[in-house]
């Protein structure tokens, strides 16, 4: 169902098309090789920066966040002196101030706080789809079903931080306050402030564990001290059944504010999906709602969901790039889990699409379908450029990621609706006849 709206000429829309003209080589056949459609100018208009052998859009991010918040940050600080910086980060463990004060300031910097409200919708729909998914699934008995949906709303996601992260510093000196905790008084002995840093510490570790909802800023201070929020990450706590989406990947060429949420659900959905789904793995689906190991699936279920994971392993082996094979078993779970990430960020959109309530048009690319944009967006996620093979070799033996390119045909081989976007014949390169899929 294409729903008919007008072009978005703002200035977020055409950054986020930008990002993609820049990079999809229209010349290549999507059918034969996505990757050279959707990544084929990557190579040509990526500069490699020095000391580096392999790049891609992570690590370019991380490069401009260092560049344009962190440097300038540190170089210009607000401190009155030097002195005064100093002081107050050696008073203590450098988590008790010196990450919350940096978390509030990357909050300001990326404009967190103003789009929270957007990321944890798009993520609230990740996750029902994810809902939806489970609740359709053939293959999952009924105890089973009710298991992986306890888990599944169970499960916490952190997308962007705490509320206020801008004023989340000052919650560290509220909680010493409170606590009578308070320490690096000159006045006091070196022992004196010791022991209130070592209690402070204790009492620091159970914020997160503690069930008492009555500290309004328990969780908060225990995520403004625990996580970076500047850094460019995403990753699934199995043990304690939470996802962490940090701020760094919460900003452009991950998300773009309202109006192209087209590419923020291809390319931070698909992030966000994946995350989910690691808690469903093959590591993941060995512990419950809990974090506990435990096994919570029926004999028939398991065996139905062991098949499919046969299959992602056998197409893994198949994929092949510069002399270097894919391994089946050593990437299981995140091949897993990027294929069945990208397919809830998908179907999430397609019914935001279906309702009309999604802008699909963008200047710059009104040759292209929504699904064509979607495709292509997702799959410059993982564009890359590498100098050293060798090196390259070495990470990929190790490595539980997929080579990037891999990661982007087999979630484009395994997808029943990319053929239709692109009009690819049964037993094409990117449309093989066996496909994979829960």
């Amino acid at each position: 169902k294409e729903i008919s709206l007008s072009v978005c000429i703002e200035s977020h829309c055409i950054e986020a098309a930008a990002t993609s003209i820049r990079t999809y080589n229209a010349s290549a056949d999507p059918c034969e090789d996505f990757h050279k459609y959707a990544c084929g100018k990557y190579e040509l208009n990526q500069q490699m920066p020095e000391k580096l052998n392999e790049i891609s859009p992570i690590p370019i991010l991380q490069l401009k966040i260092r560049d344009e918040f962190l440097i300038p940050l540190l170089t210009k600080t607000e401190f009155d002196s030097v002195e005064e910086c100093a002081e107050l980060i050696t008073k203590a463990n450098e988590n008790f101030y010196f990450k919350p004060y940096l978390n509030a300031k990357f909050a300001k910097w990326a404009n967190l706080d103003a789009e929270r409200e957007d990321l944890r919708k798009l993520t609230g729909n990740i996750k029902q789809e994810a809902r939806e998914f489970f609740q359709g699934a053939t293959w999952l008995d009924d105890p089973t079903r009710e298991k992986a949906i306890e888990k599944l709303d169970r499960m916490e996601i952190d997308v962007a931080g705490p509320n206020d992260m801008e004023n989340g510093h000052k919650l560290v000196l509220k909680f010493q306050k409170d606590k009578g905790l308070l320490f690096g008084d000159p006045k006091k002995s070196h022992y004196e402030n010791m022991v209130k840093i070592s209690t402070f510490d204790k009492r620091w570790d159970f914020l997160y564990l503690t069930i008492d909802e009555k500290e309004e800023y328990r969780r908060t201070m225990y995520d403004l001290t625990h996580n970076n929020y500047h850094t460019v990450n995403a990753y699934n706590s199995i043990s304690e059944n939470r996802i962490i989406i940090s701020g760094g990947v919460s900003v452009p060429p991950f998300y773009f504010k309202p109006g192209v949420e087209l590419f923020s659900y291809a390319r931070l959905g698909a992030v966000i999906g994946h995350e989910i789904m690691h808690g469903f793995d093959s590591d993941g689906s060995a512990k419950n709602a809990e974090g506990q190991v435990f096994d919570w699936w029926t004999t028939e279920t398991r065996q139905n969901y062991n098949k499919t994971q046969t299959c992602f392993k056998n197409q893994m082996y198949k994929f092949e790039y510069r002399g270097l094979k894919g391994d089946g078993i050593l990437t299981i779970g995140e091949n897993f889990s990027d294929n069945m990430g990208f397919h809830l960020a998908f179907k999430a959109f397609r019914r935001l699409v279906d309702s009309g309530k999604m802008n699909i048009r963008i200047s710059g690319l009104m040759d292209l379908s929504w699904q064509q944009i979607f495709f292509t967006a997702y799959a410059q996620n993982w564009c890359f450029k590498v100098s050293d093979l060798d090196a390259l070799e070495k990470k990929h033996k190790v490595d539980v990621h997929p080579l990037l390119i891999f990661r982007i045909y087999s979630v484009i081989s395994n997808s029943k609706e990319f053929p239709e976007a692109f009009n690819c014949s049964v037993g094409s390169p990117m449309n093989p006849i066996e496909k994979c899929h829960l």
